[in-house]
């Protein structure tokens, strides 16, 4: 995946919150047993965590990023699915 500039990665980062919140209220009431649903979510996620591996921890946006996907996590629609912890994983971004 490549950004332009550091407003396209936060941008990037906030549109997958925001496919991420809309595709798991309709896998409530959907029939996903074809996986057409999860399989968004689950590129969603990996989208986020590729952008993640671009922010540099000591830049503005680390901590920017960071608050936006701990609040992803803990708002309760991951609950019970995998892509909880890979969020949570993303929003400690890179440690270099």
């Amino acid at each position: 995946m490549i950004f332009s500039n550091k407003n396209e990665i936060e941008k990037a980062i906030n549109l997958c919150i925001i496919l991420n919140e809309e595709m798991l209220e309709l896998m409530s009431y959907a029939d996903d047993s074809n996986c057409n649903i999860g399989a968004v979510v689950s590129s969603s996620v990996e989208l986020i965590k590729d952008a993640c591996e671009l922010i540099d921890n000591k830049s503005e946006l680390a901590p920017k990023c960071s608050e936006l996907l701990r609040n992803h996590a803990n708002s309760g629609i991951l609950d019970g699915f995998d892509w909880e912890d890979e969020i949570l994983e993303a929003s400690n971004l890179r440690s270099e």
